[in-house]
């Protein structure tokens, strides 16, 4: 059996990477503190919609790390995420799943919104504002994945130890700084 299926290998692959996605999630919560402050006061509906968007791009990240992991495990493609066609498909449908995620999340929202602060934030606007960050935030993460995923293969370590909690936690950064740098562009 591989040293890296064994308890100790787990925690040695597992531990220094929680402890590092832990301390960049306090960072970012810390540093963001004003900033959501801000723009809570001027668009209320960011209190309803950021942690369900920030939770669906970390599962969205997950469900592609995840499938990437499982494919090459399989044989279904190889290191270098041949044949790119499956790849891309699966990039595809990760990103199809995502934005119907974003679309209803923004509609949700703004209905929420509307019920409990008497909002009337321009939907529309609010809508392409969330579709766009969080697609972007998607494909950031893909990319980094691909790139994670490949690394671990190639030292010979298991994505499933590492890729996810790293996607997961720069998905929160990057979706967040996406959204407050949009929302900041777009609607104030």
């Amino acid at each position: 059996m591989s040293s890296r299926y064994t308890i100790k290998g787990i925690v040695k692959q597992s531990l220094p990477v929680l402890f590092g996605v832990t301390i960049i999630s306090m960072v970012t919560g810390a540093s963001f503190e004003h900033i959501f402050t801000t723009l809570i006061t001027v668009i209320p509906v960011i209190v309803i919609i950021l942690p369900a968007f920030i939770h669906l791009v970390g599962d969205i990240s997950d469900v592609f790390s995840a499938r990437l992991s499982t494919m090459l495990y399989k044989g279904d493609i190889d290191y270098n995420f041949r044949p790119y066609r499956l790849y891309m498909l699966n990039a595809l449908a990760i990103l199809t799943v995502a934005s119907t995620g974003f679309i209803f999340i923004s509609l949700v929202g703004n209905f929420v919104s509307l019920l409990v602060f008497n909002n009337h934030e321009p939907w529309l606007k609010f809508m392409f504002v969330i579709l766009i960050s969080g697609v972007l935030s998607v494909i950031i993460l893909i990319i980094i994945a691909s790139l994670l995923t490949r690394f671990t293969i190639i030292r010979q370590l298991d994505p499933d130890n590492i890729v996810p909690p790293i996607t997961t936690t720069g998905g929160d950064l990057i979706a967040t700084l996406l959204l407050i740098y949009l929302t900041q562009t777009f609607l104030l």
